[in-house]
């Protein structure tokens, strides 16, 4: 037997020769999953620079279309049993619920005045009973005004006087009625259109589908999810006005000032799980100490508010969106600060919408998707 033979048998055989391809194999296969991995985080890390800088874009962009797929069911109904066209449709609905806001805003602007003007007499009355705070913030001020007579001693003809601008409130809040009503024209217009266009993109998508499985796998899909996030977005919705309505009686019913204030305070604020209800007793909190003198009163008000938000947060809303379409608090509580990071107030307000639209699609796909739902969830 010659040395080829011997090479051709030792191969045959399972030598080193041919350990060395399975080695190489193995060694590529880690080196591209390696690189696949990378470029995956490059392109997340990507993305996520690409929302931040872009989010006085996005923001109007995700709010109207969530609130598109919570009123859509309404437009339908409209154009199923009214006859009405879609456009048509949009618009009444639009102005319905613009005229709805603007009535609860004139309904509260006399007691949001009435609260405004009554705020420094009712600091003074908190400051009273709270003297241990005050008096930490006398010695404070003592020291500040130290610091400048000891500045304003220490100058001379060369001295070159420093002063902070501190930003005043009424240029806050002009800035943030400005970004408000910006915001609120362009999604009030993307809005309209969403709701006017009724289902174009949908047919749209149905045409691009190249064989007709596709096409009849697509509308389903779809149609499923527009289903379901919007009958889920309109619950939640319901939930909370409901809540703002026990809110604002219990209110009423304990003698707190402006009941209906503190109604829409507790509807605006359950949109934030965990976070609202956590304001929402500490204002009312110290609203009632300003009011009642009785210890026991002034903690009876944070805690009826405090059970009522319990019971819609434990009891009610499992209860009417079922335990599929119920967020695990850890997601919660992690998307309430990445979203709130990204794109500051309106994040908050949308994260619970993103993720629990996040986890609906991810149901409805399933396979990896179908991972993510399962984390997502309870």
């Amino acid at each position: 037997m010659n040395a080829t033979d011997r090479g051709d048998e030792r191969a045959d055989s399972g030598g080193p020769e041919r350990a060395r391809p399975e080695a190489t194999d193995l060694r590529a296969i880690r080196m591209v999953n390696i690189r696949s991995l990378l470029l995956t985080g490059l392109f997340v890390l990507a993305l996520l620079a690409a929302m931040y800088t872009a989010r006085a874009v996005l923001v109007p962009i995700v709010l109207a279309t969530i609130l598109a797929m919570v009123l859509a069911p309404v437009v339908s109904g409209m154009r199923r049993w009214a006859r009405i066209p879609a456009p048509a449709g949009a618009a009444l609905l639009l102005l319905a619920v613009l005229a709805g806001v603007t009535l609860v805003a004139w309904s509260l602007s006399g007691e949001a005045a009435a609260l405004l003007q009554g705020l420094p007499r009712d600091l003074e009355r908190l400051e009273s009973k709270f003297r241990g705070v005050s008096a930490g913030m006398e010695e404070l001020r003592e020291t500040e005004k130290q610091v400048e007579d000891l500045a304003a001693r220490g100058g001379g003809s060369d001295t070159v006087t420093v002063r902070v601008e501190r930003p005043t409130l009424s240029g806050f809040v002009f800035g943030q009625t400005w970004y408000i009503v910006t915001n609120g024209f362009l999604t009030l217009g993307l809005l309209y259109f969403l709701l006017a266009s009724g289902d174009l993109f949908l047919q749209k998508l149905v045409r691009v589908m190249p064989r007709l499985q596709d096409k009849k796998t697509a509308l389903t899909i779809v149609r499923d999810i527009h289903h379901d996030l919007g009958w889920y977005f309109l619950e939640i919705t319901l939930i909370n006005i409901a809540l703002g309505v026990a809110v604002g009686s219990a209110m009423w019913g304990l003698g707190m000032p402006n009941p209906l204030l503190w109604g829409v305070m507790a509807t605006c604020l359950n949109f934030i799980p965990f976070a609202g209800a956590i304001v929402g007793v500490v204002v009312v909190g110290l609203a009632s100490a300003t009011v009642y003198d009785d210890a026991w009163r002034a903690l009876l008000t944070p805690a009826v508010y405090y059970a009522l938000t319990a019971i819609e947060g434990s009891f009610i809303t499992p209860t009417i969106l079922g335990r599929k379409l119920v967020l695990n608090p850890v997601i919660i509580f992690v998307s309430l600060i990445f979203w709130g990071w990204m794109w500051g107030i309106p994040g908050i307000f949308l994260a619970v919408p993103i993720m629990s639209a996040l986890k609906i699609v991810s149901d409805h796909y399933g396979g990896r998707l179908g991972v993510v739902g399962e984390f997502l969830g309870r």
